[in-house]
């Protein structure tokens, strides 16, 4: 059998993929059908631009900060991937904070451009606690990142939101200390990270975004090598 060297961390959005506070979920319109004599089948989507695997870019809680389109290319590369993993599920409507984080910390990799944080809370993603009482994250973390890794540009969670559906001021204040405070950490929320594991060593990431510009978030896919 093949070993993969490539793992897709984004999910599939459909009609049942969860959104923060149960709103703008995925919705599809045919345009035409050959079952109903088109020569072509197409579809309308309408969906949130923060819904599934997706992208919070500063603008997103900036009015000043950058947007999509200010990016060279629709596409992201990250040269080194750290990955930390919770051993045990985070409990509904826990806060992780900066001890959390540094508990999982190798200091053997301080060059890290992105951090993924697998808290297996994914588990419970077909559920509404998914979204209901989806754990947060305090704001400190942010500054504390950007202190013990110099390089880091992005992080990633396989949580719905940086914010807590029941802490939602605390959500506010960490995504401004993400994309606010200089320099950014863009943030990738609802990743797909159950096929990933802190004892194995990764490539690079590369993250496509949906190609729309001047918005302040988008659906990504991201693609990991496994070495």
């Amino acid at each position: 059998m093949t070993k993969k060297k490539f793992v897709c961390l984004s999910h599939w959005i459909n009609e049942k993929t969860p959104s923060y506070g149960n709103k703008g979920g995925f919705v599809r319109k045919s345009l035409s059908s050959i079952k109903s004599g088109s020569s072509a089948n197409s579809e309308q989507w309408t969906l949130n631009n923060h819904i599934g695997t997706h992208i919070d870019f500063p603008f997103h809680f900036d009015d000043n900060g950058k947007v999509s389109s200010d990016f060279e290319d629709p596409f992201i590369i990250f040269e080194n991937v750290m990955v930390l993993e919770m051993k045990h599920r985070v409990k509904p409507n826990h806060i992780i904070d900066v001890q959390d984080i540094k508990a999982l910390i190798k200091d053997t990799d301080l060059d890290a451009e992105i951090l993924l944080l697998k808290t297996h809370f994914e588990e419970l993603r077909k559920n509404d606690i998914y979204w209901e009482n989806n754990p947060g994250y305090d704001y400190q973390i942010a500054d504390f990142l950007r202190k013990k890794f110099p390089s880091i540009k992005a992080f990633g969670i396989d949580t719905i939101s940086l914010t807590s559906f029941k802490n939602r001021e605390m959500g506010k204040k960490a995504h401004r200390a993400f994309l606010v405070s200089k320099p950014p950490i863009l943030i990738i929320e609802d990743m797909k990270l159950s096929e990933i594991s802190s004892n194995t060593n990764y490539g690079k990431m590369i993250l496509t975004q949906f190609p729309i510009e001047k918005t302040d978030g988008t659906p990504v896919n991201c693609i990991l090598n496994i070495k």
